[in-house]
Formats: structure tokens, sequence, C-alpha cells
């Protein structure tokens, strides 16, 4: 196989080529090349080879057309690349930094705040609002002269049934008032009139517990209205 061996010094170059067998080495080329000889300076200890610019080992193999290359020591520093200078925050710039952070974060506190209040005031006109419309509907009602609905009526004849028997009731306690001081002023016992007082007495308990009896059924009717409208 046909291979080189070169070499490069600021005045001279060097590029030396020859055969060598399958499976040589660049060890094996640059001995057999005499590179070495013509260039003192040069050793595989100190210097570094490489094929095409690629550093490799000395054990390397080697392939047809390789060119085994001896690279000299760098002399010198490597450059170093210029960086943009830093800039340096102003006195009291990361105190500021973090006020505006604070400052940034109570406005997103105040706006959700806001957001929530304005839901609160909303609901609270839609309550008012239909608060409105029923006492609205109501006094509609009681211009018409009849309830708002079938469980309004039942209640108020109710309440109309409850205030007769008080009335009905007071009635009989001044009339038994009115007869036990007649009979005083005529000197008549007044038994006959303590008599008929637990009579009085037990009529108002009976007209209150009828009165309990017709409020009762009129929560039971208005109740049942509302599961109807519910339903429906």
């Amino acid at each position: 196989m046909r291979i080189a061996v070169a070499y490069a010094e600021p005045k001279r170059q060097l590029v030396l080529e020859f055969d060598l067998p399958e499976g040589a080495t660049a060890e094996e080329a640059v001995q057999r090349s005499g590179i070495m000889d013509k260039f003192p300076t040069l050793n595989l200890e100190k210097n570094k080879i490489g094929i095409f610019g690629k550093l490799i080992k000395p054990d390397q193999v080697l392939v047809e057309g390789d060119r085994v290359e001896f690279y000299r020591p760098a002399v010198g520093k490597p450059p170093k690349k210029k960086r943009a200078p830093r800039k340096t925050p102003a006195k009291g710039g990361a105190a500021a930094a973090k006020k505006r952070i604070a400052a940034a974060k109570a406005k997103k506190a105040a706006d959700g705040g806001d957001a929530a209040a304005g839901d609160d005031k909303s609901s609270k006109m839609a309550a008012a609002k239909a608060r409105a419309a029923a006492a609205k509907a109501k006094m509609a009602a009681k211009k018409k002269g009849a309830p708002a609905s079938k469980a309004d009526a039942e209640t108020t004849t109710s309440g109309d049934d409850d205030k007769s028997a008080r009335m009905a009731a007071a009635k009989k306690r001044a009339a038994a008032a009115k007869a036990k001081m007649a009979a005083k002023k005529k000197g008549a016992p007044a038994k006959k009139v303590a008599a008929d007082k637990p009579a009085s007495e037990a009529d108002d308990k009976a007209a209150r517990m009828a009165a309990a009896k017709k409020r009762a059924a009129a929560a039971k009717a208005k109740m049942q209205a509302r599961k109807k409208a519910a339903a429906e």
C-alpha cells in the first residue's frame, strides 16, 4: 500500500512517499521513512503525530493513501477571547428590583380581590332585585284584593278565622265580666258567673286549638303547592 510521511518547519517542508505492507503501523512508517534522521529534533515521545490533521497513536494501523504527519509543539500561549465588559448593577438596583416584584405581587392579589368583590356585589344586587320583584307582586295582589296563590289564600283565611275566634272569646269574657258586675250590684251571688267563667275559658281554649289546626292545615297546603310548582 502507498503511504506518506510529512513534516514542516517555517522554512522547510518534507513529504516522503513509499510502499508498506498491509497492516503496517504509523510508528513503522516513521521508522521506514528516515524522517527523524533528516530532522534530529523530531521524537515520537515528544512530538505528536496524526493523519490528515487528526491525532493518532503510534500503534495506529495504516490504510492505503494515509499520510502520517509530525506536529511541532505550540510556542507561546493561545490568544484569549475578548469578553464584553460586565455590567455592574447600579447602587440599590437589587433593592429596587425586589420592590418592583413585591409591587407586582400586591397588584395581582388586589386584582383578584377586586374580582371576588365584584362577584359578591353582583350576587347581592341580583338577590335585591328578586326581593323587589316579589314585593311588587305581593303589592299587586293586595291591590286586586286576591291572594297571590292558593297557599297564600289558605293562609289568609286561617288568619282571619283565628282573629274571629279570638274576638269571640274576648266578647265572651267581656260579657261574663259584665254579668258579674251586674250581679254584684244587685247583691246576687256570683256563683253562677263563677261557673260560667271556666266555661268561657274552655271555649277560648277550644277556639285557639281550632285556629292552630287551621294554621297547620294551611301551612301543609302551602308546602304541597310549593312542591308541585317545583316539580312543574
